[in-house]
């Protein structure tokens, strides 16, 4: 009978371990299909308003300090380069995507959220309903919107993004810059039917060794192909 009770006590335990790993190591999911959204579809013609302002810096006066610019200097400066940076990755990894001006958003329903798992959310704007976005007098079949793009020292995305985490301080406010991180949230947006397609946050992390402008120049280059990936994953029905 000892032996029995072991067997099963053990078998407890385990049970117990395993369903505690579940409900607490469980990975997050970072992107989401939407269920209309055929699995194998393939990326349309595409068009996608510039970044222009929806951008955020962290920790700006560590920018301005490694940049040997001022306060007064870092955000415009930056932008600039952001801006530029941004646009020739998209060049280079989606040329068959057609920009058009970041006002174009003004026309947009107001912010929302959207639910990408049980406790990660992003906020953006999209075309109100029964409203299709014209390029060139012609409504293309996708939109590739970009909500937000933050960058800096020692970010994660869990830390803004995952409302369970999001109130935690980050290494960066404590500690010697370990690496410089970029984040952008984004959907592809359905321009006929009114809904998305795919949504996501992806990240670029890179270490920090000193050389602050290259440094960032990579982070924010590969941002693109990083979010193509998680699209391209998400048609196939295959994303984390």
């Amino acid at each position: 009978m000892g032996k029995v009770y072991l067997v099963s006590m053990n078998r407890w335990i385990v049970f117990l371990g395993l369903t505690f790993c579940f409900m607490g190591c469980s990975t997050a999911h970072w992107s989401d299909r939407h269920p209309l959204f055929p699995v194998g579809s393939a990326l349309a013609e595409t068009t996608m308003p510039d970044l222009g302002e929806r951008w955020i810096l962290v920790r700006g006066a560590w920018f301005a300090e490694q940049l040997k610019l001022s306060p007064a200097q870092v955000y415009d400066t930056l932008g600039e380069d952001v801006r530029e940076i941004f646009a020739e990755s998209v060049i280079q990894n989606l040329p068959t995507v057609r920009a058009i001006a970041s006002t174009t958003i003004d026309s947009f329903a107001p912010t929302e959220a959207q639910k990408l798992d049980d406790h990660i959310f992003i906020k953006g704007r999209f075309p109100a309903q029964g409203q299709t976005l014209l390029t060139n007098g012609l409504a293309v079949s996708q939109l590739l919107l970009i909500h937000e793009l933050t960058i800096g020292p020692d970010l994660s995305r869990e830390n803004i993004y995952d409302y369970d985490k999001a109130n935690q301080d980050t290494e960066g406010n404590h500690h010697k810059v370990k690496k410089l991180t970029a984040i952008a949230t984004w959907t592809l947006w359905d321009n006929h039917k009114g809904h998305f397609l795919v949504s996501g946050i992806s990240e670029v992390v890179v270490p920090y060794q000193g050389e602050t402008g290259p440094e960032l120049r990579k982070i924010i280059h590969d941002l693109i192909p990083a979010l193509t990936a998680k699209i391209h994953c998400g048609i196939i029905g295959a994303c984390p």
